[in-house]
């Protein structure tokens, strides 16, 4: 079983879903975070009796008090994280060049 400990955003659909899907196919622990509780919960009941751990954690990564407490929640029950996938999609109308870089956060 791989020692690992992944963190993945946005695993609620898509490239995000999928590539949980083979990490715990391959015993690696994935904490995985999204929006969507109800898609969290459903992919969590499906990977339930593969080789690796899934925790996860409804959290929208443009609020910066939600990851923090997911930040905190990682530093008190995992430890530590070996690598960062950092899928989530971010959503604005204006473009790079005439945007605020605050909208962006």
């Amino acid at each position: 079983m791989d020692k690992r400990t992944v963190l993945v955003t946005g695993v609620s659909s898509g490239v995000g879903r999928h590539l949980t899907r083979q990490l715990i196919q391959r015993g690696v622990t994935v904490i995985g975070v999204a929006r969507r509780e109800s898609n969290l919960q459903e992919l969590a009941e499906e990977l339930k009796s593969g080789p690796g751990q899934f925790h996860y954690k409804k959290v929208d990564i443009a609020n910066e008090a939600e990851v923090i407490e997911l930040f905190t929640w990682i530093e008190e029950n995992q430890k530590k994280i070996d690598v960062l996938v950092n899928n989530a999609g971010v959503f604005n109308f204006a473009t790079l060049t005439d945007g605020k870089l605050e909208e962006w956060k």
